[in-house]
C-alpha cells in the first residue's frame, strides 16, 4: 500500500466543491491502493504556473512527504508540463489521477 498525500489549490474557480472533490480523490487513491496520510489546501487567486502551490509550500509539501514517508502526491489540480517538472524535485511520485498500475510502480 502507497503512503500518499492529497493535495489541492482553491482557487475563485473552484471555491467550496474543493472539500467534496477531495473526498471523492481520497475515495478513488484508497480504491487504488493507496493510504492517504493528509490533505494539504492552499488558497490562492490562481495555480502558480511553476509550482501549482508556490515555492514556499510546494517546499513545505516535500517536508511533510519526508516526515510522514509519503511516496506519493497526488493533486487534485490538473498539473501542466512545466509543474510535472518542477514536482520532480519533491523526489516523491507525483500524479493528477490514481491508478492501481501508477500506485504499485516502485519510487526510490
Amino acid at each position: 500500500m502507497q503512503r500518499a498525500i492529497l493535495v489541492a489549490v482553491e482557487t475563485n474557480e473552484i471555491g467550496e466543491a474543493v472539500d467534496a472533490e477531495l473526498s471523492e480523490l481520497e475515495a478513488l487513491a484508497n480504491a487504488a491502493g493507496a493510504q492517504v496520510l493528509e490533505r494539504i489546501v492552499q488558497r490562492r487567486a490562481s495555480v502558480d504556473p511553476a509550482t501549482l502551490v508556490g515555492s514556499g509550500k510546494a517546499h513545505e509539501i516535500a517536508l511533510r512527504a519526508a516526515e510522514l514517508d509519503a511516496k506519493v502526491v497526488i493533486t487534485l489540480n490538473d498539473l501542466r508540463p512545466r509543474q510535472r517538472k518542477t514536482s520532480a524535485t519533491c523526489r516523491r511520485s507525483v500524479s493528477r489521477r490514481p491508478s492501481p498500475q501508477w500506485l504499485r510502480r516502485p519510487y526510490p
